[in-house]
C-alpha cells in the first residue's frame, strides 16, 4: 500500500506504558464539524512487530489518559492525523447509538430480488409531466363550467346582451 500511496490510519488499543508530560504540546486541531480544539499531541516513530515503521501520535486528555494512534501517513501535519482519528470515532460513536437505540441492524438487507420484465417502470421526468398537464386539465375543466353556469334566464336588451357577451368571453 506504501508503493501505491495509501496510508493506515488506526487506534493503538494497547500502546504500552505512558510518554513522559514533557513530550505533549499544545496543537490547534480543526475538527470535522469545523469546530477548533486545542489538544496535547505527541508523536514518535515505532517499529511493529512485522518490521513495519509507522508515526504513532498520542493524545493526553486533561486527565492525563493518552489515546495512540498509529499511521502510515508521514507526510500530514501531526493534528491533521489526530483530527482523522476522532472524525473515526465520532462515526463510530454514532453507528453505535443507531445500534443501540434504533436497531440500525435490522434496517438493512443484503440481498438481491429479481423483476419481471413485465414490470412496468415510469420514467420520473415523465410523471412530472404528466402531472403538470394533468394539473393544467382540472384548470381548464373548472373555468369551462363556470362558463357554462352563465345563462339566459330572460329577454334582454341589446345592452344587457352586450354585457352578456363580456361576461362570457371574460372567463
Amino acid at each position: 500500500m506504501k508503493e501505491q500511496r495509501i496510508a493506515v490510519l488506526t487506534y493503538h488499543k494497547y500502546p504500552g506504558e505512558a510518554w513522559p508530560e514533557q513530550e505533549f504540546r499544545t496543537h490547534p486541531v480543526s475538527l470535522v464539524n469545523g469546530e477548533e480544539a486545542s489538544l496535547q499531541l505527541a508523536e514518535r516513530g515505532v517499529r511493529l512487530s512485522n518490521n513495519l515503521w509507522v508515526r504513532e501520535v498520542r493524545q493526553r486528555s486533561q486527565s492525563g489518559a493518552q489515546s495512540s494512534i498509529l499511521s502510515t501517513d508521514y507526510r500530514s501535519d501531526l493534528s491533521r492525523v489526530a483530527a482523522a482519528m476522532f472524525a473515526r470515532w465520532c462515526q463510530e460513536n454514532f453507528f453505535r447509538y443507531m445500534r443501540q437505540h434504533y436497531n440500525l441492524d435490522r434496517l438493512a438487507e443484503y440481498g438481491v430480488e429479481a423483476l419481471p420484465d413485465t414490470t412496468r417502470v415510469i420514467n420520473p421526468a415523465w410523471r412530472q409531466l404528466d402531472s403538470q398537464i394533468r394539473r393544467q386539465n382540472g384548470l381548464l375543466n373548472r373555468q369551462l363550467v363556470q362558463f357554462a353556469e352563465i345563462q339566459l334566464l330572460q329577454e334582454l336588451e341589446p345592452e344587457q346582451v352586450q354585457a352578456y357577451g363580456q361576461t362570457a368571453a371574460s372567463h
